[in-house]
């Protein structure tokens, strides 16, 4: 039988042991297969279960009274906080090669309104088609707040 904790316990617990396990590096590490994401998402699951009161609750009512997101979510963001450290110069250029700014590409064409859209060049090895995804509009306007 597993302890059952309070809530305030469990996220001081859980943010701060197996949550920064999980974002440390994760558009590195990041899971390819859904296999591998259900089996992270599942310490997750289990872990929301233990909390008192909480066991009955459908896994997403868990997250929302706990003010927890999901792993895909977390990677999204993730993803997005690591485009932005690109595009600002946070890091090198000569480190993301596979990402380049427009002016970068075609100097000459204009970005209409702003100077940080994107060129990503295809992609040879699938470990890096996942390395970092940006697919359209929708990806950024679905997780909008």
């Amino acid at each position: 039988m597993l302890p059952v904790l309070k809530e305030k316990n469990f996220i001081l617990l859980y943010k701060s042991l197996v949550r920064s396990h999980l974002d440390s590096a994760s558009s590195i590490w990041s899971p390819m297969n859904m296999q591998l994401v259900e089996q992270i998402e599942g310490v997750q699951r289990r872990a929301t279960k233990q909390i008192s009161g909480m066991k009955d609750l459908v896994y997403v009512e868990r997250l929302r009274k706990l003010k927890l997101l999901l792993l895909s979510y977390r990677k999204i963001r993730g993803d997005m906080i690591e485009i932005y450290k690109i595009v600002t110069g946070i890091y090198d250029k000569n480190t993301c090669g596979f990402l380049k700014s427009w002016k970068d590409v075609a100097p000459r064409i204009g970005t209409r309104g702003h100077p940080f859209k994107l060129y990503s060049q295809q992609a040879r090895w699938s470990l890096r088609k996942k390395l970092v995804r940006f697919e359209n509009d929708e990806y950024v306007e679905q997780f909008a707040y």
